[in-house]
This record gives C-alpha cells, structure tokens and sequence, in this order.
C-alpha cells in the first residue's frame, strides 16, 4: 500500500512540473545550433521525468538531439565531455528539463514514425 501511495504522489508530481516556455525552447535549439551545427536539432516535448539538479531530485521535462546523419552523429557525439557539457547548458538554460536525451545512431524520431522514409 505505500508502494501504491508513493507511485500517486509521483504521478501527481510529475503532472505539476512547469514546461519550458517557448523562449526557452528557442534558447535550447539556439544552444544546439551553436554547438553542433544545423545538422542536428532539439526536440522537446518527451515523456517527463525525475532527475536531478544538483543535489536535489527534481521532476521535469526530457528533450533529445538529435540528427538524421548517422556519420554527423559519430563525430558530435564521441567525445563524453562535450556531451555533458551540452547537456549542462540546456539544464541550465531551461530550466523545466530535467534529462537531456542524444541520439546516438542518427535516426532521429521522424524515422520511428514512418515519415522519413515516404
């Protein structure tokens, strides 16, 4: 029962987290652009999620990088701390998120859904 009782307090957390503006949206593909060029891009708007902010857990907003060039994400993405880093600077400037999520492989979303590939 206090499992039960803990997963509705969370649940009703997670309804209650603020979501980022459109100011801070538009700093966020700012960001990304500026550090990875225009072949990758921000997508907010994923599943919330808690994470943490310092020493605190928090509930918030998930966005993801991403590209549709496989080779263009190898490159950004090999080194570790340039990924934490721009996950740093997103976390920072916008300040409902969370979790900052990368695409790995250069799929990008639009795949999973069909609409890339016609």
């Amino acid at each position: 029962m206090e499992t039960q009782r803990q997963n509705l307090n969370s649940s009703k957390l997670i309804d209650q987290v603020p979501v980022s503006t459109p100011d801070e949206i538009a700093l966020g593909h700012a960001i990304v652009a500026q550090e990875l060029g225009g072949d990758f891009w921000l997508t907010p708007g994923l599943p919330r999620h808690v994470g943490t902010k310092g020493d605190d857990r928090v509930y918030g907003e998930t966005v993801m990088i991403e590209t549709d060039s496989r080779d263009a994400a190898q490159r950004a993405y090999g080194d570790p701390e340039n990924l934490a880093r721009i996950s740093n600077r997103i976390t920072n400037s916008m300040p409902a998120v969370v979790k900052v999520l990368f695409d790995l492989f250069g799929k990008g979303i639009r795949e999973q859904d069909g609409a890339a590939n016609g």
